[in-house]
């Protein structure tokens, strides 16, 4: 739950107005007002039509911090704008930020499929949210959805640490028509 925590604290950042700085009981409080009025907003068109759908949805985000970071993609992009708790990688060009993106990366968006030429793929297989931007868009969602789950399994904080590093380093492989250029 540690991380939770750290996330919780990372993304009340964007709650803090440039106006005042409130006490970390506000931010929370005003950050908990912030996320549940999101969630709310984002979802209600879907009560009308939806409404099991709906219910199954809440249920299942309830079930644990992975799951309510599934369910909450949204949120996540909202938060990205923060620049102060998100800042924007010195690895993206215009190139890097216009490529194809998943959107929703997280592991249980990836499986295996038959590509058009009948060769098995395992890669991403969702693609609901899928829209143009950045590729950090994608390490950063997948990043913090491994520690999650992770986390969530009982994996320790060392291995957590490593299985992120190892995605991280393999994703530019996965990429090769980005071109990553390194500013000083």
């Amino acid at each position: 739950m540690k991380l939770c925590r750290i996330l919780a604290a990372g993304l009340a950042l964007s709650a803090l107005s440039t106006a005042m700085i409130p006490t970390q009981t506000e931010a929370a409080t005003s950050r908990k007002s912030w996320v549940v009025q999101q969630i709310y907003n984002y979802n209600h068109p879907f009560a009308a039509n939806l409404s099991g759908e709906l219910a199954t949805k809440m249920t299942k985000m309830a079930a644990g911090a992975f799951s309510f970071y599934r369910g909450t993609a949204h949120l996540f992009y909202q938060d990205t704008k923060n620049t102060a708790a998100w800042p924007v990688s010195w690895y993206t060009n215009t190139t890097t930020n216009s490529v194809w993106v998943d959107g929703d990366m997280h592991m249980q968006n990836m499986g295996g499929f038959r590509d058009a030429n009948s060769n098995a793929v395992f890669d991403s297989n969702d693609f609901d949210e899928g829209y143009w931007g950045s590729y950090t868009w994608e390490l950063r969602r997948m990043a913090v959805a491994i520690l999650l789950a992770a986390e969530e399994n009982g994996i320790s904080s060392t291995d957590r640490q490593t299985l992120v590093k190892n995605f991280v380093d393999s994703m530019p492989r996965r990429l090769p028509h980005l071109k990553v250029t390194i500013r000083n």
